[in-house]
């Protein structure tokens, strides 16, 4: 999949599974240098930082406090800032965030 099309597709993932957020702007970062805006209308307060495939499950998945904080504490991701409230949505399994994330081992 080539890198362009890979970066289309985390931006449509997060757009769908973020539409309804309506806190704090946040920014998401991966180590190949993509970034996802949760809103252009302000400056982000917060930038969470994804390292691995794992990370970016805990963030799609029906995230949570446990999922993210484990995320954190095994690395695959970090957060400058607090964290957003987790929101509740789901995207379609069919989706494959190893396809997203080229170059890093799956967890």
């Amino acid at each position: 999949m080539e890198m362009i099309s890979i970066r289309s597709e985390r931006t449509r993932i997060f757009n769908r599974i973020f539409k309804n957020y309506r806190d704090k702007v946040f920014e998401v970062l991966t180590s190949d240098g993509w970034n996802w805006l949760s809103s252009t209308a302000q400056k982000p307060t917060r930038t969470i930082i994804l390292r691995s495939p794992r990370a970016l499950q805990a963030l799609i998945q029906g995230p949570s406090e446990l999922r993210l904080g484990e995320a954190c504490i095994d690395g695959h991701m970090d957060v400058q800032g607090r964290i957003p409230s987790a929101q509740r949505s789901r995207w379609d399994a069919r989706d494959d965030p190893g396809k997203l994330l080229p170059g890093m081992d799956p967890p």
